[in-house]
């Protein structure tokens, strides 16, 4: 299940859906994520910017001891960009179709 505020990105996540023949595994709704309760999640993948990823650690504290999140690029930061949540993990990952070098970060709840 994906949320975005944005009906383009929605539109553009359903292409993917479809391209990749998964409609049946995935759901795409317009939603604030910010209100959503993702309590019942077990594992949370983000692509927000650092502030926006420590505006939602209230939400992630919700999800059960042992669920996990899993961000590309970004940490979780406060607007004055101090690091809000440690990373159980952090690694770099290089693009098998551009050769770009990507940061992943990893966080078990309840995060650190």
């Amino acid at each position: 299940t994906g949320f975005d505020i944005k009906p383009v990105r929605i539109k553009e996540s359903l292409a993917t859906v479809d391209k990749f023949n998964v409609n049946h595994l995935v759901s795409i709704e317009k939603k604030n994520i910010f209100n959503v309760d993702l309590s019942e999640a077990s594992v949370i993948t983000l692509y927000l910017l650092p502030e926006l990823n420590g505006r939602l650690i209230p939400q992630l504290e919700k999800m059960k001891p042992g669920s996990r999140i899993v961000s590309h690029e970004y940490g979780m930061r406060d607007a004055a960009g101090k690091e809000l949540a440690k990373p159980d993990k952090e690694f770099d990952l290089i693009s098998r179709e551009d050769n770009t070098k990507h940061v992943i970060y990893l966080w078990t709840i309840p995060a650190r």
